[in-house]
This record gives C-alpha cells, structure tokens and sequence, in this order.
C-alpha cells in the first residue's frame, strides 16, 4: 500500500500501523491484434517488437534502431506520445520523458 503524497499527507506520529487495503475485484485486459498506439510522426504505426507491451519501434519498421530514438526525440511532445504513455515509458516511472529516450538507446 502506498503511503503519502499530496493527499492525503505525509504519515506522521498520528498515522495507525499497520494499515490494510482490501481489493475487490482485478480486471484483466488482453491486447487486441492492431491495437496499439497512433502512429507517431509521419510514418507507420510502432510496433512491439519483443512483446512486452512497451513499443520500441516507433518507425514501425519491424525492428529497434537509431531511427527509432531520432523519432522518440523529434515527437516527444506530440499528443501520439504524449497521450499513451504507456506504450513509451520504458523505465516504468509513469511518463515518457528523456530517461526513456536514453533507455531505447541503450536497447539499440
């Protein structure tokens, strides 16, 4: 269970340990064939070259290449990118930022 942030605060001398969370159902999404994210750029729609369902080819040309981090740079501000984070956030910090650029460089 995570534990403060903005709200509701910090924890403090007040705060009761430990605490429970309580789940009441989990909902499982499976990936549809052709659904993924738009095509970033001008070019083909990205692919997800090991599965993982992280798209590290963004030229969507099959593979991971240099071309790939030039796009991620060049459209790192366009609502393709910016509105499915998901599929580019490659360090799992929740955005797609220029620690991902540098993580899909490092997979080239």
């Amino acid at each position: 269970m995570a534990v403060g942030g903005q709200w509701p605060g910090y924890p403090d001398e007040t705060t009761e340990f430990p605490q429970q969370m309580r789940v009441e159902y989990v909902r499982h999404y499976e990936a549809v064939e052709g659904s993924g994210p738009p095509a970033v750029g001008d070019g083909p729609a990205p692919t997800d070259p090991d599965g993982d369902g992280l798209y590290e080819d963004l030229n969507g040309n099959g593979e991971t290449d240099f071309e790939d981090v030039v796009t991620y740079f060049d459209n790192m501000d366009d609502p393709a990118m910016t509105d499915h984070v998901d599929y580019y956030d490659y360090n799992g910090n929740g955005e797609a930022d220029f620690a991902d650029l540098v993580d899909l460089f490092e997979q080239v």
